[in-house]
Formats: structure tokens, C-alpha cells, sequence
């Protein structure tokens, strides 16, 4: 009887090893394995794909501003003769708008002006979320009239990043190529009739 029952224990032992048991090290162990490091490796490829990278700068550009009075390139002529203030209506200062386009509509921007290649002043040009268009800024500045001796000048509008430029007196940007520019010519004449000579005219550096 005991014989019997040892026999029967040992066919299930048997059966139970050809049925759903695994033996370590078998073929079978070694291709679940294989499939699980495939899919851990297939993950992290997925995952690498979907790594952030900050989109590329977008460099400002500097244009006319609709209905403005100073479009760009222009030369504008003034009588030295006039004294600013007082009732004569001249004003102290001459004054200059442009419009400024950036893709980046919430990246701060700079602008700089100079007169005659000497920077005059500089400016925060902060963006305009509540614009009907971000994307267009208006900038505007003034030129003191008083210290502008006779003939052409030059003015100058940089605009680049907030903090873009090289440490001063430099004019270039820390990025190549993130700067926009827009220029304008004074002729100031002794009187009205006094024609100035344009070929004197500085160039921008």
C-alpha cells in the first residue's frame, strides 16, 4: 500500500514538472528575461524621445509704426534758429516711435539708443500680453534738441534679449544675430534755408 502511494506522488511530481513549472536556467527563463529587458530598453527610448528642449531664440526686428510720424530711414530737418520751449512751440526734445516684433511674446527685451554712435540711453521694452497682438511692441524716445549742433546726425535704435548685449561699449549681442536695428537722420540747419550736407552723415557701427 505504501508502495502505491510513493508511486503516485512521484507520477505527480512528474506531471506537475512537464506542466507549469519553470526550471531556473531553462530556455524558456531566458526568453522572459530577454522580452523584459527589451521593454525596459524600448521604454527608455520612448522616454529619451520625449526630453524637453527649449525652443530656438526668435531675434527681434525693429519696424514702422502704423500711422507713427517717424517711419524709419527717414531724414528729418530742424531750424537751430528756433529756441526750444517757451511760447514758440519748439519742443525741447525730438521724439521717435517705432514698433518692435518678437515671436517670443513674454521674453523682456532691451533697446538701446544712440546718437551718433554714442549711446544715449537705455530702455526696458517689456512685453505686451494684453496686446490685441503680443507680438508687436510699441517703443518711443526722445533726442534732447539742445546740444545738436549744426548738420547730419545719426540716430539709432538697437533692440536685442533683456541683458543680450556684451558689457558696454559694445553693440554686439551675446547670441549672434538677436538684435534688430533701426536708424534715422537729422538735418539740422542754422535757419530754415540752410541746405546740410548729407555726405557728412555718420555711419552706424
Amino acid at each position: 500500500m505504501g508502495q502505491r502511494i510513493s508511486r503516485d506522488l512521484a507520477l505527480r511530481g512528474i506531471v506537475g514538472r512537464r506542466g507549469t513549472r519553470v526550471a531556473h536556467g531553462s530556455a524558456v527563463s531566458r526568453l522572459v528575461l530577454v522580452i523584459a529587458a527589451s521593454t525596459t530598453l524600448l521604454m527608455g527610448c520612448i522616454l529619451r524621445d520625449f526630453d524637453y528642449e527649449p525652443p530656438a531664440n526668435s531675434p527681434p526686428s525693429v519696424e514702422n509704426l502704423p500711422l507713427g510720424l517717424t517711419p524709419l530711414g527717414r531724414i528729418y530737418p530742424i531750424d537751430l534758429s528756433q529756441t526750444p520751449g517757451g511760447d514758440g512751440g519748439t519742443p525741447n526734445e525730438i521724439r521717435f516711435e517705432a514698433e518692435v516684433r518678437d515671436m517670443d511674446i513674454s521674453q523682456p527685451l532691451e533697446g538701446r539708443v544712440y546718437f551718433d554712435n554714442a549711446l544715449q540711453q537705455e530702455r526696458p521694452i517689456p512685453a505686451e500680453l494684453d496686446s490685441p497682438d503680443p507680438r508687436r511692441r510699441t517703443v518711443s524716445f526722445n533726442i534732447p534738441r539742445s546740444p545738436i549742433a549744426r548738420g547730419c546726425h545719426l540716430v539709432e535704435l538697437l533692440v536685442s534679449s533683456d541683458n543680450g548685449f556684451e558689457p558696454f561699449p559694445s553693440r554686439t549681442p551675446l547670441e549672434a544675430g538677436d538684435v534688430g536695428s533701426a536708424h534715422w537722420w537729422i538735418a539740422a540747419g542754422l535757419t530754415a534755408d540752410d541746405i546740410v550736407p548729407m555726405n557728412d552723415c555718420p555711419v552706424g557701427q
